[in-house]
């Protein structure tokens, strides 16, 4: 009855404000996050983003959408959304995570984010990417989203529907949101 309370070895998490991330990540390293995922998302703790080129791999953790989710569409099973650190960065921007010059700012629920974006296509494939970067952070610290999908005129009519892209999107929204540093 006399003692304090100290918090020691606790953790801060989000509230889930959409009622659909029922799973918490939690690391304790330097890198230390917490985020919340929907059920069924498979969380990679041994990711490393590579498309920058040779030695410039961006390390982080990535969530990639579960199989139920690309079942009977056009959305790749590969599809994920990450939270990545570059930890040398003199200050925080989303072009240190995207090869792209083109970087805006953009405030969601109070927090301000550098974004970039980039999109490509090649044989038949859709590639759609987004990086979130948060100003300010040490070590600087970035949500990815990486959308791959097919191109629906690859199937037959009737075969598979088109993913439901905007939904896809509002639920990686919703899981960066959860996202403490």
């Amino acid at each position: 009855p006399e003692q304090n309370q100290t918090y020691t070895g606790c953790i801060m998490v989000a509230p889930d404000q959409s009622g659909t991330l029922t799973q918490i990540y939690a690391t304790s390293s330097a890198l230390w996050f917490t985020i919340r995922f929907p059920q069924n998302y498979t969380a990679d703790q041994k990711y490393k983003y590579g498309a920058l080129g040779p030695g410039k791999a961006i390390a982080g953790v990535k969530f990639t959408v579960p199989r139920a989710a690309t079942t009977g569409t056009n959305l790749s099973q590969d599809t994920y959304i990450s939270v990545e650190v570059q930890p040398k960065a003199a200050t925080c921007s989303a072009d240190l995570f995207l090869d792209n010059k083109k970087v805006s700012a953009f405030t969601d629920n109070g927090i301000e984010y550098s974004v970039a974006t980039s999109s490509g296509a090649a044989a038949g494939n859709r590639y759609d990417e987004a990086v979130f970067a948060i100003p300010g952070s040490s070590p600087c610290t970035a949500v990815r989203y990486l959308i791959h999908s097919t191109s629906i005129g690859n199937y037959d009519p009737g075969t598979i529907k088109e993913f439901d892209k905007a939904g896809v999107i509002n639920e990686f929204d919703n899981i960066r949101r959860s996202l403490v540093l």
